[in-house]
């Protein structure tokens, strides 16, 4: 159910005023996370067809002013990416437009002042571009997002609301690409976008698009020049500051990403976005007195927003304000919207927060169970008939939520406890940090030789290009971990180990046909019934049959005592002569789960 009230117009002095007011009973249709605000939309006259030139003068109207204003309140817990304010002057009219954003309630006004009656043939190019701001304004969604994150992939959202170019040919080189990204084919898609670019060097949409797909083929600084061509040309667009700002993130260079962000916040004062990746960006420095002071001004702000308080919590315990923190970590909590997924995200991060610093480690307990216990009810309810992608995404969330408990335990010294959990939380995601926390409890319960191997399989999982100072305390502690064991352990091909632990026999699958095949299943495991559900997704049609040696898996799972949770893995089973059998892999749940950048979401 909604409740809507509007008044109706009202003209005062030549001016008309409309103004919406909405507020929602039912947050259930919010799940797209993409709206349109609830105003009238300004119809402007119309030059015609395209391409033709209007003989006379076009007549706009009497002067006047038009505004449009609208409150909708937001589903707590959702944070709107705002459109852009706009502020255009021409001689024949002025539009204006602006979105804030106080104590959850979005206000959206749009005032247009009609200051001649006419549009003259020598304005009829600024005329068809001021119409066609008017009409993209009305026509951009506002995404929402919900959490702590700090929205490393929703600004994709944004891009394929930007306008396309007022160059035909501009245009036609974009849909080129648009047709080669259907192929697959990433050197075409990238050349049709340089020429779309060449055409039309301010064409913002396409050089964001561009960078994308360089950050995809790993091309950075390729991505990073096309990025700064679209802040060059379109300085006033936000997602433009995001792409930036987030890619420089992702690659370590924060210095860089600073001014980005203070730029951004600059052009959207009430887009959080910009004082959290900052504070973000500091703390990456160790500047935490200075991120401190921008998350509290961005507090005062927007203190409904949990995600920037838990990050003023993180900030307090970094520089020991540590009663400021537990503070600011309860706002968060008492912030958030109390829908499932969020609430428990928000106890989870809190939890972890906690634990990192070794403070407040009983109330820590309290979260994390707390968090564990809504994610495995979550499980509970998931249908892969359905939809596996959720069942995945719920899985690897649970797996992030074991971690956070495992490490609470191993802060309380509950180190037979901290290992259960951490084990089934490697076991799902094979993550480099779980794999370091298995390996310091290993370490407290006297398993040299189990945690120099998780050590070893932790800077695997790292590689080359990983945080260069968790690479530092895995190579130590392999090496203090392997004399201990004196000198019996020596990691080798860990990688095959990698493999090794997520392959399991099968029994003989009855009528595969021989030689090679494979297919991708997708099996839920629970500690009571071993392998519940099994779903076959793509591959050898003669595969299908394997549904029923995947039982095999029953007792393989290393679930936590008491744990009710259903988990959901996706694999490969393969069967090959030379091997005389079936092998069933697991991915790790990130594999699975992390979205695809660099492409657009959707195709006009």
């Amino acid at each position: 159910m909604t409740d809507v009230s509007a008044s109706a117009p009202e003209k005062m002095d030549d001016a008309f005023r409309f103004s919406y007011n909405y507020k929602r009973k039912d947050y259930s249709d919010w799940s797209n996370r993409r709206i349109t605000l609830p105003l009238p939309m300004i119809s402007l006259p119309s030059l015609g067809d395209e391409g033709s030139i209007p003989p006379t003068t076009i007549w706009l109207g009497a002067p006047g002013e038009i505004h449009f204003r609208a409150q909708l309140e937001l589903p707590k817990g959702y944070i709107p990416e705002l459109p852009p304010a706009l502020h255009i002057k021409r001689e024949f009219a002025d539009y204006d437009a602006s979105y804030v954003v106080k104590n959850g309630v979005l206000t959206a006004e749009r005032h247009l002042v009609i200051k001649a009656n006419e549009i003259q043939p020598n304005d009829y190019d600024k005329y068809k571009k001021f119409s066609e701001d008017v009409e993209a304004d009305y026509s951009r969604f506002t995404v929402l997002s919900t959490g702590n994150r700090l929205g490393v992939s929703s600004y994709q959202e944004a891009i394929w609301e930007l306008p396309y170019s007022n160059n035909p040919e501009a245009v036609r080189a974009y849909d080129e690409a648009r047709n080669e990204f259907q192929k697959n084919n990433r050197p075409g898609e990238i050349t049709s976008l340089q020429h779309a670019v060449e055409i039309d060097p301010k064409f913002a949409r396409a050089w964001l698009w561009l960078g994308e797909i360089y950050k995809f083929n790993r091309q950075p600084d390729s991505a990073l020049g096309a990025y700064r061509k679209a802040l060059e040309v379109a300085p006033e667009e936000p997602v433009s500051y995001k792409a930036l700002g987030f890619t420089l993130m992702q690659m370590r260079r924060f210095e860089e990403a600073i001014p980005v962000w203070q730029k951004f916040s600059k052009i959207a004062p009430e887009d959080s976005l910009g004082p959290a990746n900052l504070a973000a960006c500091l703390s990456a420095l160790d500047r935490y007195q200075e991120a401190v002071s921008i998350l509290e001004s961005a507090v005062k702000i927007s203190p409904e927003q949990a995600g920037l308080q838990l990050q003023l919590g993180s900030a307090y315990l970094q520089i020991n304000s540590n009663e400021k923190a537990i503070s600011a970590f309860h706002r968060a909590i008492e912030a958030d919207s109390g829908l499932d997924t969020l609430h428990s995200d928000i106890l989870n991060s809190v939890a972890f927060e906690l634990a990192e610093k070794k403070k407040g480690l009983s109330e820590a307990l309290q979260y994390a169970e707390k968090a564990v216990r809504e994610q495995e009810e979550e499980s509970s309810k998931i249908q892969i008939a359905q939809s596996e992608i959720q069942g995945l995404g719920v899985t690897d969330r649970l797996a992030a939520y074991w971690d956070t408990l495992g490490w609470v335990h191993f802060g309380l010294g509950n180190f037979d406890e901290a290992e259960k959990y951490l084990r089934a939380s490697w076991t799902v995601r094979q993550e480099a940090d779980v794999g370091e926390h298995l390996g310091q409890t290993y370490e407290k319960l006297g398993k040299k030789q189990q945690a120099a191997r998780s050590y070893g399989l932790a800077l695997e999982v790292l590689g080359r290009n990983g945080d260069p100072q968790m690479r530092s305390r895995l190579t130590s502690a392999i090496a203090a971990q392997s004399s201990k064991a004196n000198g019996s352990l020596v990691m080798q091909d860990s990688g095959v180990q990698l493999s090794e632990e997520r392959t399991y026999k099968l029994p003989q699958i009855r009528n595969w046909g021989g030689g090679y095949k494979s297919a991708d299943f997708v099996i839920v495991l629970t500690k009571e019934s071993g392998v519940e559900e099994t779903k076959f997704l793509s591959g050898a049609q003669e595969l299908r049959s394997a549904s029923n040696a995947l039982g095999a898996l029953k007792s393989s799972f290393p679930f936590p005592d008491d744990s009710r949770a259903r988990i959901v893995r996706r694999g490969v089973v393969s069967c090959s002569e030379i091997s005389k059998g079936c092998i069933f892999v697991f991915y790790p749940a990130g594999v699975i789960v992390q979205p695809l950048v660099g492409i657009p979401s959707d195709q006009e």
